[in-house]
């Protein structure tokens, strides 16, 4: 029996649905088929995307592009040049939970159907090639969840982002306001989205071309959740800054590559050691790309700073290589991902070894294994395929380890889930889990998840030592800060 389960012994329904005008399915939305009934048109559908300021509808000036009911409203010309125009959009996401012994038990008891429901709308203006405003609005709430809410449950209303572009696009751009980025395969920074409140950073960014190679320098803080309405503040004892740059090499051709250079300050960051100032750079390169039936992402990171009066020097690396049999009817593509980072090496020592993964997509090391890759080891083999073209699936098998006996599981938000104790033992455990995505249409999904984690060693020694009335347990439990 699983002593824990990550998404453990969880079926989940989580679907994106026409909500309002102009919503659309969004983060979950497939890229849709060439539309019918468009004689005359001469461009490809828009898309909607992950991020939705990248979305492009201008195409939609052209009446004959006009195939969709809410086409109308996602470009609205101003004045006669249409350099000028308006765009109105948004999405909802409905979750159903039923699950048990979450992040190890520190998620209260077991949640069953639990409702979490997030709701967006946005608007953006073209003034001109050279100027854009972009606003969204959000509201996020939770029915079931016992004891109560975790701290990325509930949000009642909010502004999402609110930013301002002055370039071109296509050229230098400079964004001042709370707005979402990512960079890369989202192992570093990402918007917060598996849980339900969504994350957002107050940032300024710069964006522009270097020859083949795109380049951004950024400084922000993160968004704070609290849950009254309109009052999400700036986390002021938290800044990140950095450089990412993404292009061609002619050696590795036809694969990119990402560098980049990422620092952090934390007035309190917590660790197997204990708690103190955090000041850490990550210096990292990804390579990636396809060829052929093949596909692979490889990164590597080195960190070193301080944590109070101790240096820091730590590292990571992952990959994942895929195949796809593209001629088969069902596409399958298997996939290997194999990943470690570093873990401390003695909690006596000031030194700090343990690798942080700073503000990585929900379940760094996997999504269906909501833990972060500090200190963790970890392999997973993966199965994907078409069952119809609007039906995908998806089954992956996981191991984890502790890279490090003396240090302990950390969440994906970065805090300490269980410490070593005295326990040498490594094995986190063995999970499994199956996604279904069903796109219902250009507008909605609904993807279906279920899985289920078997404690390793080091997980059953902890719980065992816990359920014993004459023996203190070996881990202390320290709640995962929001992640």
């Amino acid at each position: 029996m699983a002593a824990w389960t990550a998404i453990g012994t969880e079926t989940r329904a989580r679907s994106a649905l026409l909500a309002a005008a102009a919503l659309c399915g969004g983060a979950t939305a497939q890229t849709p088929p060439p539309a019918t009934g468009q004689t005359g048109c001469t461009s490809a559908q828009p898309t909607y995307r992950f991020l939705r300021y990248l979305e492009d509808f201008q195409s939609l000036r052209d009446p004959a592009c006009l195939s969709d009911p809410w086409d109308g409203v996602k470009h609205i010309a101003l004045g006669r040049t249409g350099e000028s125009f308006l765009t109105f959009g948004g999405d909802a996401r409905l979750q159903l939970i039923n699950a048990r012994n979450l992040s190890f038990g520190n998620e209260g008891g077991d949640n069953h159907n639990v409702l979490l429901e997030r709701y967006h709308v946005h608007a953006g203006l073209r003034v001109s090639s050279q100027f854009r405003l972009f606003a969204e609005l959000k509201s996020n709430t939770q029915h079931g969840r016992e004891p109560g809410p975790l701290g990325t449950d509930v949000d009642h209303a909010d502004v999402h982002q609110a930013f301002v572009d002055i370039g071109s696009t296509s050229a230098t751009v400079l964004r001042v306001g709370r707005q979402e980025f990512l960079y890369g395969s989202g192992r570093r920074i990402f918007p917060r989205n598996g849980p339900n409140v969504r994350g957002n950073f107050d940032a300024v960014r710069l964006s522009s071309p270097v020859g083949d190679w795109r380049a951004d320098a950024f400084v922000f803080r993160p968004v704070a959740i609290d849950r009254g309405a309109f009052d999400d503040g700036t986390i002021d004892t938290q800044t990140y800054w950095g450089v990412y740059a993404t292009g061609p090499h002619p050696a590795i051709a036809p694969a990119l590559l990402d560098v980049y250079y990422i620092g952090a300050n934390r007035e309190s960051a917590r660790f197997q050691q204990g708690a103190s100032a955090e000041h850490r750079q990550t210096l990292g390169a990804r390579l990636f790309g396809r060829s052929a039936a093949w596909d692979h992402d490889h990164e590597v990171s080195v960190q070193w700073g301080r944590f109070g009066a101790a240096s820091i020097k730590a590292w990571a690396i992952a990959s994942e290589t895929g195949y796809t049999w593209n001629a088969a009817s069902l596409q399958p593509r298997v996939s290997l991902r194999a990943s470690a980072a570093s873990g401390d090496r003695d909690a006596g020592d000031p030194a700090l070894q343990t690798f942080n993964s700073l503000l990585p997509r929900g379940g760094a090391v996997d999504d269906g294994f909501n833990v972060s890759a500090a200190n963790m080891t970890h392999l997973r083999v993966a199965a994907a395929f078409s069952v119809s073209p609007a039906v995908k699936a998806r089954i992956a098998l996981n191991s984890q380890w502790r890279t490090s006996e003396r240090d302990g599981v950390y969440g994906a938000g970065g805090g300490l889930i269980r410490n070593a104790g005295t326990s040498q033992a490594r094995h986190v455990g063995d999970g499994i889990d199956l996604l279904v995505i069903w796109t219902i249409s250009r507008h909605a999904t609904l993807d279906l998840g279920a899985g289920y984690f078997a404690s390793g060693r080091f997980v059953s020694i902890w719980l065992n030592s816990a359920s014993s009335p004459n023996t203190t347990p070996p881990a202390s439990v320290i709640r995962p800060r929001s992640g």
